[in-house]
């Protein structure tokens, strides 16, 4: 039997479902209750899930960054794109439906994915006028605008579920495309601009040394970061580098890599300036930007070091030249004998031939040697003074480097006139 009942002013919905409709006679069906219950369910449900997946998402980037400013600026397109569409949806008068609450999650993935890619970009290349920096941008904007087309083609649809569809993702992904273009840029540019500190009288592996290091390399690559801080917590170099070279104008930095030395003493030394060479275009490219104006460096692998006009005041090579073989090594020396002042400093740091059973990082250096095959040529403390003696230098002292670490500090200089004379 179905009755169909008028509900008074005292009625209360949810006490009259609880009384009966429990009751296996009787099914109650009220639609005004049913829509509130609906809603209430869709409310919470699209709440939890945008609280989970923003969560997990905001991990994996603060994760993938290792650092809360990249993470908090790759999420912002995404957070004014959800506001937005959320927004635009009520103003137009169109509900969050269940087709729009699925779909969510594809809007809040691919604006997420548009974002890393921007914030890559300038992470990398750290100049938004780079061509590279340009074909991630055209790449982003040509993903997006076929998937704005397919979405938006739903709009047209009869059935109201994929209309829903289509406009909540079409406007979410929009959105999140004007987030990406209009607030990435000024953010991005703003926090990779490099930034001179003020100088400062510091004592050389103090504490406010070091912290000003690790500043030149803010908002880099978690690699980059972390090798740093590696590099400050176990190499003495930071500290031993400051014995042999006193102050100077002009230095040139062979294999710079990432530009830790040429970093370390330009906070000390606030008149100098740093040439380097690096094989590596990307670490170049990061040398470069921790130094800012004080620096340039130059990709080239040696034994081709570039001529330039001035001559330098000291030159610098750590941890390198087991790498090249005699030929090399005299032919670097001979041109770097060139491009040193009169008297002008050589310093060396290398490591010495040892039981390598015992010395784990000449262990694990062996085994980069065998992937990359290549063959060291590690060199007795004897062996290389008999080459710089060969090519025009003067030795001046010879110091272990740490305690342990089997390492040496070889400081030589051009001998006098023998620029001249040559």
């Amino acid at each position: 039997q179905l009755l169909t009942l008028t509900p008074g002013s005292a009625y209360h919905a949810k006490a009259f479902y609880s009384k009966y409709a429990s009751e296996q006679t009787t099914k109650l069906f009220d639609a005004k209750f049913f829509s509130k219950r609906l809603g209430e369910l869709l409310s919470s449900t699209f709440t939890k899930m945008v609280f989970i997946i923003g969560f997990s998402v905001a991990m994996l980037c603060l994760l993938f960054f290792f650092d809360l400013t990249l993470t908090l600026v790759a999420l912002a397109p995404v957070v004014f794109a959800f506001v937005c569409t959320l927004g635009t949806l009520k103003l137009i008068g169109h509900p969050l439906d269940i087709p729009g609450l699925m779909l969510s999650i594809v809007v809040l993935g691919m604006g997420i994915d548009y974002s890393l890619f921007f914030v890559r970009s300038y992470q990398r290349y750290l100049d938004e006028q780079h061509t590279s920096v340009g074909l991630v941008r055209m790449a982003v904007f040509l993903a997006s605008a076929s998937t704005l087309i397919g979405f938006g083609v739903l709009n047209t649809a009869d059935h109201s579920m994929l209309r829903g569809a289509g406009l909540t993702s079409f406007t979410g992904i929009a959105y999140s495309l004007i987030g990406v273009f209009v607030i990435l840029p000024p953010l991005l540019k703003n926090l990779f601009a490099y930034r001179q500190f003020p100088v400062e009288n510091i004592k050389p592996g103090s504490k406010k040394h070091l912290t000003k290091i690790v500043k030149r390399y803010r908002h880099l690559e978690a690699s980059i970061r972390l090798f740093v801080r590696y590099k400050i917590m176990f190499d003495p170099m930071f500290t031993e580098l400051f014995k042999f070279i006193k102050s100077t104008e002009k230095i040139i930095d062979i294999n710079s890599g990432y530009g830790l030395c040429a970093v370390c003493l330009l906070e000390i030394y606030p008149k100098a300036e740093v040439y380097g060479i690096e094989p590596d275009d990307h670490r170049a490219r990061i040398a470069s930007a921790a130094t800012g104006t004080r620096g340039a460096f130059k990709s080239a692998r040696l034994p081709d070091i570039p001529q330039v006009k001035n001559l330098f005041g000291c030159a610098v090579m750590i941890d390198w030249i087991q790498n090249l073989n005699d030929n090399d090594f005299k032919l670097v020396l001979n041109k770097l004998k060139n491009q040193l002042s009169t008297e002008g400093n050589l310093l060396l740091r290398a490591p010495v031939p040892i039981n390598q059973a015992a010395f784990w990082v000449v262990w694990y250096n062996n085994i980069w040697f065998k992937i990359t095959g290549k063959k060291p040529c590690y060199r007795s403390k004897e062996q290389i003074e008999e080459v710089l003696l060969q090519s025009g230098f003067k030795i001046e002292s010879v110091e272990p480097s740490g305690a342990g670490r089997k390492k040496c500090w070889i400081l030589a200089k051009v001998k006098p006139n023998y620029n001249e004379n040559s």
